[in-house]
């Protein structure tokens, strides 16, 4: 083999590590990116379900002022 054609397959051989490489590198991009857009819809539904507890929470306080209002008035 020459040195040119020698030069060429380790020329290759290292286009083809680079590539894979860059491919390994693109599927970690998209496996962060689907990460990233996991995270977001849980802490969405995480502030959705602190919402409704506090809602609720708000209507307990609610029903036991009424309740105490009621005790009291009692003779």
């Amino acid at each position: 083999m020459s040195k040119e054609t020698s030069l060429i397959k380790k020329y290759e051989l290292q286009i083809s590590k680079l590539e894979n490489a860059l491919k390994e590198a693109e599927n970690v991009i998209r496996i962060r990116e689907k990460c990233i857009r996991t995270s977001e819809e849980l802490l969405e539904q995480k502030e959705e379900y602190i919402s409704m507890l506090t809602l609720q929470l708000e209507e307990i306080i609610e029903l036991s002022r009424t309740m105490a209002q009621v005790l009291d008035s009692r003779p």
